[in-house]
């Protein structure tokens, strides 16, 4: 209800700022606004977009405890050889204008990015009505269906998806990464961009949207797909897991345990010298005793799950730079960058071809893992 009464407020924001005032006046009844935004490849080559538009009367009414039980939104779809030209097309489908500012998300489809997202970015960039800071995501299959999936706790469903992404990055499933992140990776051209995957799945007979892993983008093109232990290596070494939970044996007792991850940041070091350089991926984690099984809590096993909380991690982010290197090949980490940053010499002398390089420098993972909380009990409860 909280992000429900937060769209009444955005559109009422944007009936003052557009009827304010003098000069060039554009009424909210002559404007569309879009809350999400959905952009495929057609089975013939032409770019479809799909918005999701608000409603205000509807929202308004359902905000308001009133007797509007309408759908709060209605989504349309339109076709052209560019999106320019699929957005100009709206109007056979549409009276009103469509007006971008207050858009929540946007979603390339599968196809699309397989067939290359160079003219769709370019329009986002160009025009000043498209927000920069709107998260990105990869959808598998078509992004229109995405938007079409109706929301099971929000009424608007793009709406749900922007809190959704919140709640997933925490453990580092999936991780957020807006449009403007995206465009300057992409340009940059020395770290792969990645995206958040998006699907829709089945539960209980009912469809609902699922964020979970990241599509990794090279060339402009789809190259592959991360699941989510390959998301949560590729983000512990980027310094950006902000919580979860990792599993732990408690020592040689054989009971579970549960470490809550409180922080935690990492570090590339490039060596130079000879030959190709070698990076030190320096991880550090500080966890909370989340819940244990009955055992002795003592230096020995606190010591021991701290091995094991920091093997796991090893283990995660191996499992990530296996994917990057033998199956995607890119260099989605950002070890390039950082070479870029630390030694411009050498790496002048390796982008060229930094795409095998890349499947062959030393990669050395450390991980320091500390273990700072055990909760208001010093043991588990030991039943008598």
């Amino acid at each position: 209800m909280f992000y429900l009464k937060k769209a009444v407020v955005m559109v009422l924001v944007a009936v003052i700022v557009l009827t304010g005032g003098c000069g060039n006046k554009r009424e909210l009844n002559e404007l569309a606004i879009v809350l999400g935004t959905a952009v495929d490849l057609t089975q013939d080559d032409q770019i479809e977009v799909t918005v999701q538009i608000v409603k205000p009367g509807e929202i308004s009414s359902g905000a308001q405890g009133g007797g509007g039980g309408g759908e709060p939104v209605v989504i349309i779809s339109s076709r052209g050889r560019t999106v320019f030209d699929a957005i100009r097309n709206f109007t056979t489908v549409s009276s009103k204008k469509l007006f971008f500012s207050h858009n929540q998300v946007v979603i390339f489809g599968e196809d699309l990015m397989k067939g290359g997202v160079q003219q769709v970015i370019d329009i986002f960039e160009r025009d000043h009505e498209f927000r920069t800071e709107v998260p990105l995501f990869a959808a598998r299959g078509r992004a229109a269906e995405i938007l079409e999936v109706p929301g099971s706790e929000e009424k608007i469903s793009a709406i749900e998806i922007k809190k959704e992404l919140d709640t997933v990055r925490h453990p580092g499933w999936a991780d957020k990464v807006t449009f403007h992140e995206f465009v300057r990776k992409y340009d940059g051209r020395i770290v792969v961009p990645v995206v958040p995957q998006i699907r829709r799945v089945e539960v209980n007979g009912r469809t609902h949207t699922k964020i979970s892993g990241m599509a990794v983008i090279k060339g402009g093109r789809l190259a592959g797909w991360l699941d989510e232990t390959e998301t949560r290596g590729l983000l512990w070494v980027q310094g950006r897991i902000r919580g979860g939970i990792i599993p732990v044996k408690a020592g040689g007792s054989g009971a579970e345990a549960s470490m809550e991850v409180k922080k935690a940041k990492a570090k590339i070091i490039p060596e130079t010298g000879a030959g190709l350089p070698v990076f030190r991926v320096q991880t550090e984690v500080e966890s909370n005793l989340g819940e244990a099984e009955p055992f002795q809590l003592t230096e020995q096993t606190i010591e021991a799950m701290k091995r094991e909380q920091a093997d796991i991690i090893k283990k995660e982010v191996a499992t990530a730079l296996k994917k990057a290197r033998e199956e995607l090949k890119a260099d989605i980490f950002g070890f390039g960058e950082t070479l870029h940053r630390a030694e411009p010499r050498q790496w002048e002398e390796l982008k060229t071809d930094w795409d095998e390089y890349f499947q062959d420098v030393e990669v050395r993972i450390s991980v320091k893992s500390e273990l700072r909380n055990f909760g208001d009990k010093n043991r588990p409860t030991i039943p008598r």
